[in-house]
């Protein structure tokens, strides 16, 4: 995420940062998670799954897209 916000940055323009926002505002409208402080302990049952962001630029307008995913999770490089 960070080298995306460099390119921004860098280009003067706010193309990646927009992204990440649609992407986490929908996440979160959507009620798909809940943040919780670093030291919280999982209920029994559970377990801690590590999160991905994978960035893409859509070949047919340029657009950038920004996932979040899984662990687990990876994206067809033939795509």
């Amino acid at each position: 995420m960070r080298h995306a916000l460099l390119l921004d940055k860098k280009n003067g323009n706010k193309a990646w940062d927009k992204a990440i926002m649609k992407e986490m505002t929908a996440l979160t409208t959507a009620s798909v998670w809940e943040f919780k402080p670093p030291n919280y302990r999982l209920d029994t049952g559970y377990q801690f799954a590590p999160l991905t962001l994978i960035f893409d630029v859509k070949q047919e307008d340029l657009r950038r897209k920004e996932r979040l995913v899984a662990g687990g999770h990876v994206v067809d490089s033939s795509m």
